[in-house]
């Protein structure tokens, strides 16, 4: 998405427009993403497992 589409979407009226950052774990985990990014009252972390595996492939930061 670019500026301009996320500025269209907000004039729009739109108060939450998702976006979506790949980061590579290789240096951090989805937790120490999450505490550098969430400064906001209701922040969020989801992590995803399926089948009772013990790593999931997603984790979702919602701010």
């Amino acid at each position: 998405m670019t500026p301009e589409e996320f500025d269209a979407l907000a004039a729009q009226g739109y108060n939450r427009i998702p976006l979506m950052c790949e980061v590579l774990a290789d240096l951090d985990t989805p937790l120490s993403v999450y505490l550098k990014l969430a400064d906001a009252r209701y922040s969020y972390l989801f992590e995803s497992v399926q089948g009772g595996e013990k790593w999931g492939r997603y984790s979702i930061i919602g701010l």
